[in-house]
């Protein structure tokens, strides 16, 4: 059975008093122990069987990626395909003192810290649907969600996973920016780069001539590389520089640091061999030289939109009274990783605003709407 919007009736202050509730909670990168916790009791609490991974033993951290397998409610609902839904539990600052303000059809904090609506938003909306499904004993297929970690740190908690554990196929991360009604069908790879120049020291007031400026070469580096937008698949940014010790001596090191990001593997080498030759070229021009590395944070993923899993998303869209717009990202999500070991996944925006800063907000209506969507999806 499909289950009608019409026929679910939602209680929407609890659920807006639940996300309050849920992104007080303190969950940065590698300290989720807390909110994993209060996640795993509510889990079981409507009949999930709970697994953990063992990410901390490779990335650190206090807990590891929780995966709640929800079964099938009956033999008919056995023969559906299940689904993944994953998100992630870790916020990018700490929301311990987090006060919600409601602004109009908002919540956003009151400025002195990030709101965490990415990814509390989704969470709230998942274990609503859950609960709500569990208590009116509605028909469903298998569910399985996952819970990671560290997602903010280059999506650390899923980039290790074993895989293998998945019964699901398909699967959909709801943690996109923007209002709902984005599925974004591709997201690009994302490698770190950094260049370490060196020169040669000399007292800067009595013999700068002996000397071989650093910072002069990451500077001309800097100023000869292509950065910001590339194309529409490409970026590059330059995000931190530093070298030197005091003002009168020439400085015989420099250091700088960026990313490129691209969604098509040959742009994501062709930018970084030019900014690769651009820091050659300035330390040769200054008789110094650089050492140059390279680290792949996670690669991209690119999915059709016939599936029918995209094309069930949508009518579910069309029924709550959302326009959906199938899109592209510049930003990663785990639903890189998902799509990289064969479980074909799409990610959709989630509701919230200007993430990661103090001025970020959640739309409620898109807080209510995706748990409408999650049951409906799930039955």
């Amino acid at each position: 059975m499909n289950m009608k919007l019409k026929d679910i009736e939602l209680n929407e202050n609890e659920i807006i008093e639940d996300f309050i509730s849920l992104a007080k909670v303190s969950g940065v990168s590698y300290n989720e122990k807390h909110i994993s916790s209060i996640i795993e009791s509510r889990m079981r609490k409507i009949g999930a069987e709970i697994k953990y991974d063992h990410i901390t033993d490779i990335i650190g951290g206090n807990t590891d990626n929780m995966l709640a397998t929800i079964s099938a409610s009956n033999e008919e609902m056995a023969t559906a395909e299940p689904i993944l839904f994953c998100e992630h539990i870790d916020t990018v600052e700490d929301t311990k003192n987090l006060t919600v303000l409601r602004d109009g059809d908002y919540l956003r904090s009151d400025g002195t810290t990030i709101l965490g609506a990415d990814n509390r938003g989704a969470i709230t909306s998942i274990l609503n649907a859950l609960e709500y499904i569990y208590r009116h004993n509605i028909p469903h297929r298998t569910v399985e969600i996952l819970f990671t970690v560290a997602e903010e740190l280059s999506l650390m908690g899923s980039s290790s996973l074993d895989y293998s554990m998945f019964q699901s196929k398909m699967g959909v991360v709801i943690d996109g920016g923007g209002k709902m009604g984005k599925i974004y069908k591709a997201a690009p790879e994302h490698y770190n780069m950094s260049f370490k120049f060196y020169g040669k020291g000399a007292h800067a007031g009595m013999s700068p001539e002996n000397g071989i400026n650093a910072i002069s070469m990451a500077a001309k580096a800097v100023c000869n590389m292509p950065l910001g937008r590339i194309d529409i698949e490409t970026t590059a940014n330059i995000g931190i520089i530093n070298g030197g010790n005091a003002t009168n001596v020439v400085p015989d090191y420099a250091f700088l640091k960026g990313e490129v990001r691209s969604r098509e593997k040959e742009k994501t080498k062709t930018q970084m061999e030019s900014m690769k030759q651009a820091a050659i070229n300035a330390a040769d021009a200054y008789s110094g030289w650089v050492e140059i590395e390279t680290q792949m944070m996670y690669p991209s993923f690119s999915v059709s939109t016939d599936h029918s899993l995209c094309q069930r998303v949508i009518e579910i869209f069309k029924d709550i009274g959302v326009e959906a717009e199938i899109t592209q990202t510049g930003g990663g999500s785990d639903a890189n990783y998902l799509n990289n070991n064969g479980i074909y996944t799409i990610l959709l925006s989630a509701g919230y605003e200007n993430a990661h800063s103090k001025e970020e907000k959640l739309y409620i209506p898109d807080l209510i709407n995706f748990t409408k969507f999650i049951i409906m999806l799930i039955t």
